[in-house]
């Protein structure tokens, strides 16, 4: 090999060295960058794993945060009217009750859980810490709030303290407190100017059933109401049954309750194709019906007809009564937030035996009261017959008795329909963060006025007010209970408890004005 020769092919030799190097070096850096980038991957992923660790700490924080103002609000939900007097004291230590009233202008405290966390150990009396943010309300009025914090007496105890602002005498004051933003649910202050025992000067139960309700006797009770059937149903007669067996009687077979309540929901979005629907599995025998019978049979099942009905059962617990005809009828002036729709037949125990039908008669005639189920009985007052108010007058409904109630004659009187002036327009948004005002004529005197607003089965709040006054506006705290983006039924109507009626072998009997008006708005 010539010498030139070898020159080349030294010279390839030592590129090829010099690129295998270059290589090898190529290869560190790839291998420095990969780990480079896995360690970058490994931190990324870590940083994703605590800022998860972080959400899910700031998420239970959050959490807690609610559930501590929810246990706040569970309190007085799950108290018991009677007990609640028991959770308000004076300074003195002594506790509210029936015959140690509250005074306006006097310092109380309410003894509550779930105002929030604490430093330290749950196990030991905590230091005194006064939080910010808590709201006492006596009936419509804001209280004055001197203290909202843990109890130093008590390990697990809160205490608020507040002054009473100037109100009437009544022995069921709704109190409700707001904390973050949160309503609780309403309990009751019995309250006398001159201290001493309580009384109450508008609708309430008798006064002499307080020591029966207070021992949690049994307490016999009856309900008589004439209005739109809607109405009825909402305050818990039984309509769907009565529909269901007229429709039964008329078609020869059993028609469900489960399908007059899809007629019924029909009927009132006007779908008839749903109508349609509602009917398929009877329409061979509802076809074969006189036109004329199939017309009376939809106008029966009209929400708007006027009806009445009359229902005898006995609550086993003064919770009962006290959660149907107090806490949820606040007394004149005041307000109060519930989920209950004021004298809903929701708490019954044994259906007592009045017989086997009534009398109705009065502005619609005389009519047939006959047994819905044990101890209820209803009618409808015929298709000319349309709510929202009765046919001026004075309704009677009589009865035989039976061996549970003796015979008796109540009378309704209906001469003065209630008016509301000022209902917004259909459609029309309502703000729940302003106050609303209610403008009404017209209603018996002297009397008063229920109205309010409801979300379904949702929260609801009620006021009641002197039926002279023709006008309330509902603070813009009650307002609040109502939720953002769900429609809500204004609604004004006479207070439920207004007319106590004499019925012999019962404790308690009203006969209920269910004439009403409402609007149903959305809410925002």
């Amino acid at each position: 090999i010539s010498s030139a020769a070898m020159d080349v092919l030294t010279s390839l030799s030592d590129r090829r060295v010099a690129r295998e190097q270059r290589q090898r070096e190529l290869d560190l850096r790839a291998n420095v960058i990969s780990a480079a980038e896995k360690r970058v991957d490994d931190k990324v992923a870590q940083l994703k794993a605590l800022q998860s660790q972080i959400e899910a700490l700031l998420g239970q924080r959050d959490q807690q945060e609610t559930a501590q103002l929810d246990s706040l609000v569970r309190i007085y939900t799950a108290m018991k009217p009677t007990d609640a007097a028991r959770i308000f004291t004076a300074l003195d230590g002594s506790v509210k009750t029936f015959s140690n009233a509250a005074k306006p202008g006097e310092i109380l405290t309410l003894w509550a859980t779930g105002t929030g966390p604490i430093a330290g150990d749950d196990a030991q009396p905590p230091a005194a810490a006064n939080l910010p943010g808590f709201e006492v309300w006596a009936g419509a009025q804001p209280a004055r709030v001197l203290y909202a914090g843990p109890s130093p007496c008590c390990a697990g105890l809160a205490q608020i303290s507040f002054e009473l602002p100037q109100l009437p005498d009544t022995c069921f004051m709704p109190v409700m407190v707001r904390g973050g933003g949160v309503l609780s649910n309403s309990v009751t202050l019995p309250v006398a100017g001159s201290g001493g025992a309580c009384s109450d000067a508008g609708p309430a139960i008798p006064k002499s059933l307080y020591p029966r309700v207070v021992a949690g006797d049994p307490i016999r009770v009856t309900e008589f109401a004439a209005g739109p059937q809607g109405i009825l149903s909402n305050i818990g007669f039984p309509m769907n049954t009565y529909l269901a067996a007229r429709l039964s009687a008329a078609l020869g077979t059993k028609v469900a309750e489960e399908d007059v309540a899809r007629l019924l929901a029909a009927l009132e979005r006007r779908n008839s194709r749903a109508v349609r629907g509602a009917m398929w599995k009877y329409r061979a025998r509802w076809n074969t019906l006189d036109p004329k019978v199939r017309r009376a049979l939809l106008q029966s099942a009209d929400q708007t007809q006027d009806a009445a009905g009359a229902a005898f059962f006995t609550l086993s617990r003064a919770s009962g009564l006290m959660s149907q005809l107090v806490s949820d009828s606040p007394p004149s002036g005041a307000c109060a937030v519930t989920n209950r729709i004021p004298a809903r037949l929701t708490a019954t125990t044994r259906p007592l035996d009045a017989g086997t039908s009534l009398r109705l008669s009065g502005p619609v005639g005389v009519a047939a009261m006959n047994t819905t189920k044990p101890g209820v009985f209803t009618v409808l007052l015929g298709p000319q017959y349309q709510g929202p108010n009765l046919p001026p007058g004075n309704y009677t409904i009589a009865g035989a008795g039976g061996k549970d109630v003796g015979s008796f004659s109540v009378t309704l009187n209906a001469r003065t329909p209630l008016l509301w002036t000022n209902p917004p327009a259909p459609g029309t948004m309502l703000d729940a963060t302003q106050p609303l005002t209610f403008i009404w004529s017209g209603g018996n005197l002297p009397g008063h006025v229920i109205l309010g607003a409801a979300q379904g089965n949702g929260a609801m709040f009620l006021c009641t007010a002197d039926t002279v006054q023709g006008t309330f506006t509902v603070p813009a705290v009650f307002m609040t209970a109502l939720v953002s983006g769900r429609p809500a039924e204004l609604f004004i109507a006479q207070h439920p408890l207004e007319r106590q009626v004499t019925v012999p072998g019962v404790d308690i009997a009203y006969f209920v004005d269910a004439g009403s008006g409402s609007v149903t708005v959305p809410v925002k």
